[in-house]
This record gives structure tokens, C-alpha cells and sequence, in this order.
């Protein structure tokens, strides 16, 4: 079937209407054009819920590195932030939860080539935490790091820990900021981070948290400056889970336990940190 598109004559009653008209059409035209090209340039690197039911996740890169104990590190589908399942990690002052040397047991995109980070990248990294309502809050001397942008053969960049009564972001080896003060058991809280990543003056982050049923992430941290310190020669990459390198400040007598969930990597466009 030949299709016949309907066209209505429009008549210019003179010259500037009708350079008017064509400035409206090239623009919406341009303008279509370059949110295509936004999407086409945004790439989704890393996409876990956990609804496979397994730890590993081929696809992404992803793999749990877990210590002896059995526990450390397993799917649990009784808890959820959509859908059925997450991942539940939980660390004790014992043998079996020691790993490389300390007390950890983390998932990491170690494999996931397309989301190593280094100068210049830009990224949006999000992530659910789920704190349960038998959690004893710790001494601040003794931090549980649940989340890492960790350099290759170096220290992490930033993390994300439980001090205290807050959740906080540590940035490089001295600056500390809150992201959610007074935090809440029982409830998920999501992170996002926008990074654009750099050793020099212009990098950029933007941190967003979201706390149980709100429906829009509140913007609570933005930094100008450094956020690479490890060597520039090497890639970064994320870790999450349970990290404990002062166990033995803790006043807390049961087990450590987490979850994570809706963990995603997103590459932005270059420009992202421009508009």
C-alpha cells in the first residue's frame, strides 16, 4: 500500500514569517537530533537485582569475593528493594570472615571492563542499602564500609560507611561528609553519585539520597575538585558489601549484616557535567 501523507498548504504572507517558520523546524530538528545522541552516548555498564538468584553476574562483571564462612555472601530472596531478592552479606569477628588480609566480604565490578573509571570518564552510579531493624549502631572508630570506588593496587578514592548514627562519604584520605544523618532500620535508602572523574581541579561529584517510599532523590552533596588519588596510570572500579578495618574498635556484639540492591553503572555523555 502506497502511503499518501496528508499535506496542508501554508501560504507566508511575507518574509520574515516564513524565515521564522524554517528557524522553528531547524531547531526542533536539531533538537531531536541531539536527545537522540544523548541517549545513543549514555551506556547502562552494570545492571544487578539479584532476581537471577545468583551472586556472579557474567554479564556485568560481576563477582563476589567471599571468605571462608558460608554466610558472608548470599542471595536472599525474603528481602527485597523491587522484586524478590537481594543480596545479603554479613561479617563476625572471626577467622572465617577474614579476607585479604581483614575483615570483608564484597562484591566488585573487578571483571567489568567498560566500567573501570580514569581521568575524564563521567559515570552515575546508584545502589540500595538496607540496614535491618537488629542493627546495633558501632563506635565511630569502627566504620562499616559498604561501598568503594577503589583504585587497582591502591587506596579507594571515596567510599561510603556507617559511622556512628550516620551515613557518611569519605572523599580521598580527609574530607568526610554526611549523607543520611540519623539513619533509618527497616527502611532502604538509595545513593546516586554523578561523577565525573579527574586528579586535577576539575572533577566533579553530585550526590542524591532517597529514603523508603519517597518518589525523588534530594541532592545533599556537590564537590568541585579532585576525586582521583591513586596513581593516574591505573583504572578504578566499584566494590560494595561489607568492609571492617577497625573490627577491633567495635563495641557491638552481633553479627554484621547488609543488603544491597538495584546496584547500576551508567557511562555519561562527556558533556554530561555541562549542562
Amino acid at each position: 500500500m502506497k502511503f499518501n501523507p496528508r499535506v496542508t498548504k501554508i501560504n507566508f504572507t511575507d518574509m520574515a514569517a516564513k524565515n521564522a517558520c524554517w528557524s522553528l523546524l531547524f531547531f526542533a530538528v536539531v533538537g531531536i537530533s541531539l536527545n537522540a545522541y544523548a541517549a545513543a552516548n549514555e551506556q547502562l555498564v552494570v545492571n544487578v537485582d539479584y532476581e537471577s538468584r545468583a551472586l556472579n553476574v557474567d554479564a556485568y562483571g560481576v563477582v563476589a569475593d567471599k571468605p571462608s564462612a558460608a554466610d558472608s555472601i548470599v542471595v536472599d530472596c525474603t528481602i527485597a528493594r523491587r522484586g524478590q531478592c537481594s543480596e545479603k552479606t554479613t561479617l563476625q569477628q572471626s577467622a572465617q570472615y577474614i579476607s585479604f588480609g581483614n575483615y570483608r566480604a564484597e562484591s566488585s565490578t573487578l571483571a567489568s571492563k567498560l566500567s573501570w573509571y580514569k581521568p575524564g570518564d563521567a559515570f552515575r552510579y546508584r545502589f540500595s542499602l538496607y540496614l535491618p531493624d537488629d542493627w546495633e549502631r558501632d563506635a565511630p572508630a569502627s566504620v562499616d564500609i559498604v561501598w568503594q570506588f577503589k583504585h587497582f593496587s591502591d587506596r579507594a578514592d571515596a567510599f561510603v560507611a556507617i559511622k556512628g548514627g550516620n551515613v557518611v562519604l569519605r572523599i580521598g584520605p580527609k574530607e568526610q561528609v554526611v549523607l543520611i544523618k540519623n539513619y533509618p532500620l527497616g527502611t532502604w535508602m538509595d545513593f546516586q553519585f554523578d561523577i565525573r572523574w579527574s586528579g586535577k581541579q576539575d572533577g566533579q561529584l553530585v550526590a542524591a539520597t532517597r529514603v523508603g517510599s519517597s518518589s525523588d532523590y534530594v541532592e545533599v552533596v556537590r564537590r568541585h575538585g579532585q576525586n582521583i588519588w591513586g596513581s593516574p596510570s591505573n583504572n578504578g572500579y566499584i566494590k560494595w558489601g561489607l568492609y571492617k578495618p577497625a573490627y577491633k574498635n567495635s563495641v557491638t556484639h552481633r553479627p554484621r549484616i547488609v543488603y544491597h540492591d538495584e546496584i547500576s553503572v551508567v557511562r555519561l555523555n562527556p558533556d554530561f557535567f555541562q549542562k
